[in-house]
């Protein structure tokens, strides 16, 4: 779990979480698949400064454009449609609390940068339906 200081300073920098993203299928990209495949189940949280891009696939770190990224571990040129974001610190500890400790460790080198995942890896639900099922 993320330290109470630097979840706030997240918040703070990027705004609330505004959905929450469930793997259900392995990403795409260079990643071994044996660490890729650890993401299935995990529920990442999407905020405010990322709700409009949306990404999925794989971790990338955005070099210009919507859309336009470059693989964090090939450096190869990637195009992402409907993306899912995810700030890398926080995917990195939800690995980590899930008890994926291998794949956190694989990912931490990474955590500065954003998780990017295809629309289709996953399952996206707003705040708004969030709050309806509590």
């Amino acid at each position: 779990m993320l330290a109470p200081e630097l979840d706030r300073a997240i918040e703070a920098a990027y705004g609330p979480v505004e959905a929450l993203f469930t793997i259900i299928k392995t990403p795409e990209g260079a990643a071994p698949e044996a660490i890729k495949e650890q993401w299935i189940g995990i529920e990442l949280p999407i905020r405010t400064t990322n709700v409009t891009h949306f990404m999925f696939g794989y971790l990338a770190r955005g070099i210009g454009p919507l859309h336009d990224y470059r693989d964090a571990l090939t450096g190869e040129p990637s195009y992402v449609d409907w993306p899912i974001s995810a700030y890398g610190l926080e995917a990195v500890d939800k690995l980590r609390e899930a008890g994926r400790d291998e794949a956190a460790d694989f990912w931490t080198p990474y955590a500065a940068g954003l998780f990017v995942f295809r629309h289709y890896e996953g399952t996206l639900r707003t705040q708004k339906q969030i709050d309806l099922r509590r």
